[in-house]
């Protein structure tokens, strides 16, 4: 007996064992593979370590998620830099190659070959790695997912629990929460939907309530800064460390306030992006629980979660979703028919086209029928151009853009004018077959007819416009220098200040139009919206020659925050109807250290939030060593066009 009982015990003994070395072994591959950056590696390491059945599988898993997120952060930020740098490489060939000098043609070729090496050695790992990365993410968070479901129920409870706790924990840092989201979405738990929903709401109230707290402690701020520099320069560079210290204070709350909303918006973010996976998880019977609330949701009488319920029933592959959303775009609040719209544009819903020719594409609030047009440009058919070429007549200032860029984008044809299109459709229509997406936006130049205005090279029809302009110091440089200017060429202001007089005298009466300079601060030249007239333009006109300095450092989220919060009282009230449709934004510099917010991607993600139902175009101009890369996500994320003279 006793030697059946030793025997047993060493059997399992030498099968503990060897089942840790077999973890142990497959820990190795995927840490090996991650070094690589080897998808293949990674989903052959992930399997191994499922197929084992070992619960401690799940921490190595988790730690491996864990460092995956922040990495995939990090990488996005690395390969915006270098895309940067490769944007101002392919500039200054270009700028080699239209000069007539032999010596600078020559430069260019060599220039070319330096960048071939650029993008291959440095550019090309990164774009890698920084895909590779997205991928890792969904393979281990579902290898996660597999294991959990391959443990006995228990321990199956204890980690879904454990998941379920950690999403909900607000002590812990983002970046943990939405690595648990990532995983207990998959896991085909009907709860999991209420906890990711509950999260999302939550995290919109936090964010909403940083947000009306930002502007107080924004201005204390400003006002305390702009103190300590005066006295800076009053007192030849000397100042007292306790009013240093005050401003330091001031910024630091500045920047954890913003950092609530940030992390806020991630979480929202996330969750949005994951509750259609944890409904797609569900069997069909269990799926139409979450949809009937989240559609009550988009009914119901709280903004924030009713925009969100409609942007997330945009990731359900539905029909009877999609049904739903095509009652939304009819009637209403204009926001909810937008949101709709958006959702419906995800879906690209050919079976909404007959309500939006019908109906949106002729809505009253130019919004809607903004959204319209980027819904017929992304769900392409046919029938949209005769209610195209309608809205090219018909429309006025910037959505006449909006529909001849459609018109464009949907034939291939660079027709001017109503009745050019109408010719053309008449002889076109019988075996006409759409267009495929270009895979670049075309560059819009002066069409026939139009009222609007020109700025840096770039034409509007818009009549309702903002001019965000810098006029930091080094617009005192020379446009292709970073440094004092070649004598008898223009320096970057003086530049500036010729755009900006051309343009404002030809701004056509009947619009509005706002000016903001931006340095270290802003400078709210219109502190409204001004009606276009011969007065206010020549009170603006005297400002720029007068009154206009460059000095200082560059305050691009202040410049953008301002822009929106003039742009009307639409654009931030419930009718999201903002009085400003255009905007053209100049700059020649990166966020500067000592501003509120300085990270690329966080001055996006504002934008968009900040614009997801405005519908503003935002052009960009830009100069000298800016982010370029940044500068052009910024036009191409909002419906601008990307200029750098």
């Amino acid at each position: 007996m006793r030697a059946r009982l030793l025997s047993l015990v060493i059997s399992l003994c030498i099968a503990f064992l060897a089942g840790a070395d077999a973890l142990e072994d497959a820990k190795k591959e995927l840490r090996d593979a991650m070094l690589k950056d080897s998808s293949d590696g990674q989903k052959a390491a992930v399997q191994k370590i499922v197929a084992l059945n070992d619960p401690r599988g799940l921490l190595e898993l988790n730690n491996v998620l864990m460092e995956v997120i922040p990495s995939l952060r990090k990488s996005d930020a690395e390969l915006a830099g270098l895309e940067n740098d490769l944007e101002q490489r392919k500039e200054k060939i270009e700028r080699l190659k239209a000069n007539p000098d032999e010596q600078k043609k020559a430069e260019a070729k060599k220039a070319e070959i330096d960048l071939k090496e650029f993008v291959d050695k440095k550019v090309a790992p990164v774009r890698k790695r920084a895909g590779n990365l997205k991928s890792s993410r969904e393979i281990v968070s579902g290898g996660i997912v597999d294991l959990i479901a391959n443990l006995p129920a228990e321990k199956r409870r204890v980690e879904s629990d454990r998941l379920a706790k950690t999403i909900q924990d607000t002590n812990k840092g983002w970046e943990d929460r939405a690595s648990a989201m990532e995983c207990y979405a998959r896991m085909g738990e009907i709860a999991a939907f209420g906890i990711l929903w509950k999260v999302d709401k939550e995290s919109q109230t936090n964010k909403k309530k940083s947000i009306a707290e930002l502007p107080e402690k924004e201005a204390a701020f400003e006002k305390e800064r702009a103190r300590f520099y005066d006295q800076v320069q009053k007192q030849g560079g000397k100042y007292y460390k306790g009013a240093e210290e005050n401003m330091q204070k001031l910024e630091k709350e500045v920047k954890g306030i913003q950092e609530r909303i940030y992390a806020s918006a991630q979480l929202v973010e996330a969750a949005n992006r994951l509750i259609p996976v944890n409904i797609a998880s569900l069997g069909a019977a269990q799926q139409q629980k979450p949809i009937s609330e989240l559609t009550g949701a988009a009914k119901g009488n709280d903004p924030g979660a009713r925009l969100a319920a409609i942007e997330i029933l945009g990731g359900v592959p539905d029909a009877n979703v999609r049904a739903f959303l095509r009652t939304l775009i009819v009637g209403g609040d204009p926001g909810v028919r937008i949101a709709a719209l958006d959702s419906l544009i995800k879906q690209k819903d050919e079976g909404a086209i007959d309500i939006i020719l019908e109906k949106c594409i002729k809505d009253d609030e130019w919004t809607v029928r903004a959204a319209a047009i980027q819904a017929l440009i992304v769900i392409r058919t046919a029938k949209s151009v005769p209610a195209l070429i309608a809205a090219l007549e018909n429309e006025v200032g910037r959505l006449r853009d909006d529909a001849q860029d459609a018109l464009e984008s949907l034939t291939s044809q660079t027709l001017t004018t109503p009745p050019a299109w109408k010719q053309w459709w008449e002889k076109s229509q019988n075996g006409f077959t759409v267009a495929p997406p270009a895979s670049q936006p075309s560059k819009r130049g002066p069409r026939v007819g139009d009222t609007g205005v020109a700025f840096a090279g770039i034409q509007t029809s818009s009549k309702n416009i903002a001019y965000v302009v810098d006029v930091s110091g080094s617009m005192n440089f020379g446009l292709e220098s970073e440094g004092p200017p070649v004598q008898g060429k223009p320096t970057r202001f003086e530049m500036l200040k010729k755009e900006l007089v051309a343009s404002i005298e030809h701004l056509p009466e009947g619009g509005k139009f706002i000016m903001i300079t931006f340095s270290s601060g802003v400078t709210q030249i219109t502190p409204q919206p001004q009606p276009v007239n011969k007065d206010t333009k020549a009170a603006v006109l005297k400002f720029i020659e007068k009154d206009m300095k460059a000095e200082g450092s560059t305050n691009i989220y202040a410049a953008l925050k301002s822009a929106f919060d003039l742009a009307g009282m639409g654009a931030t009230d419930k009718f999201y109807k903002p009085v400003i449709d255009t905007i053209f934004f100049l700059t020649d510099g990166t966020p500067s250290p000592d501003t509120e917010m300085t990270d690329p991607e966080r001055l996006l993600a504002y934008v968009r939030e900040r614009n997801k139902l405005g519908k503003l175009a935002v052009h960009v101009v830009c100069l000298g060593e800016a982010d370029a890369s940044f500068l052009r996500k910024l036009a191409e994320q909002n419906h601008g066009e990307f200029v750098k003279p």
